[in-house]
């Protein structure tokens, strides 16, 4: 009897040893966290150059931008989220473990909003999350600090849904002791499509005269002049500050206009013609309510800078003017001309509404690439199917008012002109000395007495003859 009561008791105390120290393993394990980094299921990018300049292969990226440390062709992005639910059980709330999960970028908790590149978690649970879209869908950000080179990032989302959740579910590994991360996106599809502008590192080595260096006077008070076919920059007077462009802007509303719509439409001309008359803004002599071809709206934005067809075209283009201002607002980021917003899609001055020399240079060089828009800005004339209020022809203002479009050494293929009192006479032009073309903005040109209508294109003659005439 002793010697059973002996054996069992023996065998109590093996089991107790052996609760006590599976116990003692169990809280011994020390769980490792687990980082979870930002996904895109589907990227696409497009490389370009901020100013032409140069084209840069993979090696010289690599060696202008080495601070970014990752693939530039391939970059990781960001996207706004935010935690809708959380499944922890209550011993795992009350652990010493602080916080519940991190990013690189934002310690976030239990709600609220972070951006997320990677997150740390540090529990075992279900973390649901809500990605959504944002009213504004691009997104610029400046990469690198690169005094020579600097890499711009435009991302434009295209997500189907307005909202969508998807779930990370954390589980603890005891063998190991650390946590794994599982992410159940079967329905979730990223499209990060963004554009990566980079500027030319050769540029600060170029000679680039300005106002101070050349023997001319010009009325402008902003100027910038480029080679087309080479890039280079060949005079820079105030190109990088901020000034109103006045109807160049229109340049823009043509190439949003036509990627967004066919020459063959139907448009019906619904526009604030009292407004417009008010405000003193050209007209195309379009009549509200008639019917036009998109192809005669759209040379009456260009052509006569009339605000008539520019109303007509914002509305059936995007339903609304202020939503087709939103549109140009966007292009003008895609293409990296990041000191330029928009009000108007006329032109008409407001405080808000600014450009510079060098965002307009790169619409123009984008804009060209554009067989239809790079006819339409050389057009001296536009012949209507039926007359409108001005007849049966539109004319350029430029050709209109130029009174040569000849200068020693070449010609001015075209131009769009703009004029607001703050603004001045502004111009963007287009000319060739029979082998390169270029293209020239000056913004500001104004007398304070006096008839100033052409001083602008009097400026023009007088900078392409001084580089192209063989004066400098």
């Amino acid at each position: 009897m002793d010697r059973k009561l002996g054996i069992l008791l023996a065998l109590f105390l093996v089991i107790i040893f052996f609760t006590f120290a599976e116990e003692e393993d169990a809280r011994e394990v020390e769980f490792e966290p687990i980082t979870v980094e930002g996904f895109a299921v589907a990227t696409t990018v497009e490389q370009s150059i901020n100013q032409g300049v140069h084209n840069f292969s993979d090696d010289e990226l690599a060696e202008l931008l080495p601070e970014l440390n990752r693939d530039v062709r391939g970059q990781n992005f960001t996207f706004y989220l935010e935690m809708v639910d959380m499944q922890l059980n209550d011993e795992d709330i009350a652990s010493d473990y602080i916080p519940i999960f991190e990013s690189d970028l934002v310690t976030i908790d239990t709600e609220g909003t972070a951006i997320f590149e990677e997150i740390t978690f540090h529990h075992a649970g279900v973390y649901t999350f809500r990605v959504r879209q944002l009213v504004d869908l691009t997104t610029a950000e400046r990469l690198g600090t690169n005094v020579e080179a600097g890499a711009y990032a435009v991302y434009n989302w295209e997500i189907d849904e307005r909202s969508f959740d998807f779930v990370v579910t954390v589980t603890e590994d005891e063998e190991d002791g650390v946590l794994r991360a599982n992410i159940q996106q079967e329905d979730v599809v990223f499209v990060n499509e963004f554009t990566l502008f980079i500027e030319d590192a050769l540029a600060p080595l170029r000679v680039v005269l300005g106002y101070d260096d050349v023997g001319f006077e010009m009325y402008s008070e902003y100027a910038l002049l480029i080679n087309l076919s080479s890039g280079e920059v060949l005079f820079d007077h105030q190109a990088d500050v901020r000034t109103y462009p006045a109807s160049v802007t229109k340049m823009m509303t043509v190439l949003v206009g036509l990627e967004h719509g066919n020459m063959d439409d139907e448009v019906v001309v619904e526009a604030d013609f009292e407004g417009l008359f008010f405000s003193q803004a050209a007209q195309a002599g379009f009549e509200y309510g008639e019917v036009r071809t998109f192809s005669e709206i759209i040379h009456g934005v260009l052509l006569p800078s009339g605000g008539d067809a520019t109303e007509a075209l914002a509305n059936h283009i995007a339903g609304s003017y202020e939503d087709f201002v939103g549109l140009m607002n966007i292009k003008a980021l895609e293409l990296g001309m990041f000191d330029t917003h928009f009000v108007t899609a006329t032109g008409l001055h407001d405080d808000n509404h600014y450009t510079t020399a060098y965002d307009i240079a790169i619409l123009m060089e984008y804009g060209f690439q554009n067989p239809v828009f790079r006819e339409m800005f050389v057009r001296e004339a536009y012949e209507l199917e039926e007359p409108n209020l001005f007849g049966y022809v539109m004319y350029s203002t430029f050709n209109l008012f130029a009174p040569t479009t000849v200068f020693d050494g070449g010609e001015i293929l075209g131009g769009r002109t703009g004029f607001t009192i703050p603004a001045g006479r502004c111009l963007a032009s287009l000319a060739t000395n029979g082998e390169d073309e270029f293209i020239l903005i000056t913004f500001g040109a104004m007398l304070e007495d006096g008839d100033d209508s052409i001083l602008h294109i009097l400026d023009a003659l007088t900078i392409y003859e001084y580089f192209l005439g063989g004066e400098e």
